[in-house]
């Protein structure tokens, strides 16, 4: 049975694989067609020179290599470096608002040519991702075909970082155990604090992580993932000078939001967003209404943290795992489609939990989404009117994640399954 069970996942599993790669190789080979809006594939057809977002990445990490960092602030000097270096004049420059903490990734693949520092990136998120998912996951090929899964697909296309930090929260966890106390000895709780204390290069993605330490009771964990946020602070203030804090706090952070919060009602910029913030400004609510629901959406889930730690919902590591990843993704008001990737862990662990207790209506309902999400940026390209409701859609997906997750936490079938529960 469990064999059978593997053959059948990664047949559906390649299946959704399908569009994802179809949409990854269509931009880079350039075929357009009519039915593909130009205005989105002039932005996404980047690929040809890295990828959409890695134009930036790359392109700022040169800029601050070269000791420009103090012209960040400066829009116009920032968008034509970025245009003359980054070797991709179609661009259009958006405004740079990542934490000088973020610059140390940056300046690392700034030293290199344009597609090394864009294949290093790739190679290395890729293998942190395998790695992460091989503490749970036994099988090598299904581990590889989560590494892989259609979300991971559209992230590795942006080059974006959430395969790192969806990654580094895994492993995070995956090192913690709840109920310990603050000492110096090495142990794995000192290295989950330093593991998940790196998240804290993107906080709208690190916010909740010490909400949860706190609520475990997971102290040592705690201490340590604070220190190595303060200290990844601190030095960044050594390399980069405190000037670049004053500018992101100036000039960076406030530019970024304004623009943010301006364009959340912009159809071509709201559709590749997921956050509840975004989706409820897209559908006409005013500034404050969308505030509101987003912070009572988030405060729902610190809420549903607490709960499942008070009355011990989930008996296994990886399913408290399970259950807080869709949670990261929906306390945020800033993620985009290619975060979704932060649902494929969790879907992995259903779907194969509802084939197991041949559940197979539900199964393919799970499989629907799982391919789903690899498939929002191949739908956004098509000239078609539901386009608009993709954020909407992509949002519904993260509490129909959440609640199967809670719905088969008894399930002590996973350890009949090429899943590790015994941590």
């Amino acid at each position: 049975m469990i064999q059978k069970n593997n053959y059948i996942i990664i047949l559906l599993l390649f299946f959704s694989l399908f569009l994802p790669f179809v949409r990854f190789f269509a931009v880079f080979l350039h075929i357009q067609y009519d039915v593909i809006s130009h205005h989105v594939l002039s932005r996404m057809e980047s690929i040809r020179s890295g990828t959409t977002d890695f134009y930036y990445f790359w392109g700022v990490g040169n800029l601050i290599d070269n000791g420009y960092i103090n012209q960040l602030k400066d829009f116009h000097f920032y968008s034509q470096y970025l245009s003359s270096h980054a070797m991709n004049h179609a661009m259009e420059t958006s405004y740079w608002a990542y934490m000088p903490t973020y610059n140390f990734i940056i300046c690392f693949l700034g030293f290199f040519p344009y597609f090394i520092g864009y294949l290093i990136w790739i190679f290395s998120t890729l293998s942190l991702f395998y790695f992460a998912c091989s503490r749970f996951i036994k099988n090598k090929k299904l581990c590889c075909l989560l590494v892989f899964s259609p979300a991971s697909i559209i992230t590795y296309h942006y080059a974006q970082n959430s395969v790192l930090l969806l990654s580094l929260i895994i492993l995070g966890l995956y090192y913690n155990t709840m109920n310990n106390k603050i000492d110096f000895k090495k142990d794995t709780n000192m290295l989950s604090g330093f593991i998940l204390g790196l998240v804290s290069i993107k906080f709208p993605i690190f916010i909740l992580i010490p909400i949860y330490l706190f609520l475990s009771k997971s102290w040592k964990t705690l201490f340590y993932t604070m220190a190595t946020s303060i200290l990844l602070i601190l030095f960044s203030i050594i390399v980069f000078g405190l000037q670049s804090w004053y500018d992101y706090f100036d000039v960076l952070a406030p530019t970024m939001s304004h623009a943010f919060q301006s364009n959340a009602v912009n159809a071509s910029f709201a559709r590749i967003c997921v956050s509840p913030f975004i989706v409820f400004r897209m559908m006409n609510f005013s500034l404050t209404s969308s505030w509101i629901f987003q912070i009572l959406i988030s405060l729902s889930s610190v809420i549903l943290i607490f709960v499942s730690l008070k009355k011990q919902w989930f008996k296994h590591k990886i399913d408290q795992i399970a259950f807080f990843l869709p949670l990261v993704l929906i306390s945020t008001p800033y993620s985009h489609l290619y975060d979704l990737v932060f649902l494929s862990f969790s879907l992995y662990v259903i779907i194969y939990k509802l084939l197991e207790a041949n559940s197979l209506y539900m199964f393919f309902g799970m499989f629907l989404i799982w391919t789903f999400l690899g498939t929002t940026d191949f739908l956004l390209i098509i000239n078609v009117s539901y386009k608009n409701y993709i954020p909407l859609m992509s949002l519904l997906t993260i509490p129909i994640v959440i609640y199967f997750v809670y719905y088969l936490r008894n399930n002590n079938i996973t350890k009949q399954i090429e899943i590790k529960c015994d941590n």
